[in-house]
């Protein structure tokens, strides 16, 4: 790789990773069941309503797997 900057490269591989984060990263406001133009309010009750819906201590042992996985995607959905 003669007479390319190794900045360059770098600057490069960082610009991927960024994209392929940005691809892969989940629509909190569709897990939530949300409009992007949802107010504070509207997401606090969003969040409320399926908090309590998908709390793993409310699911029996089979469903607890996918409830405390619905749930860590709407509490990380929140923050």
């Amino acid at each position: 790789m003669q007479g390319v900057r190794p900045s360059l490269i770098v600057l490069s591989v960082l610009l991927l990773l960024i994209c392929r984060f940005a691809l892969a990263a989940e629509d909190y406001y569709q897990i939530m069941g949300l409009q992007r133009s949802a107010t504070d309010q509207e997401i606090a009750k969003a969040y409320k309503q399926l908090a309590r819906k998908w709390h793993p201590d409310k699911h029996p042992n089979e469903d607890r797997a996918k409830a405390q996985e619905t749930f860590q995607k709407i509490s990380t959905g929140r923050l």
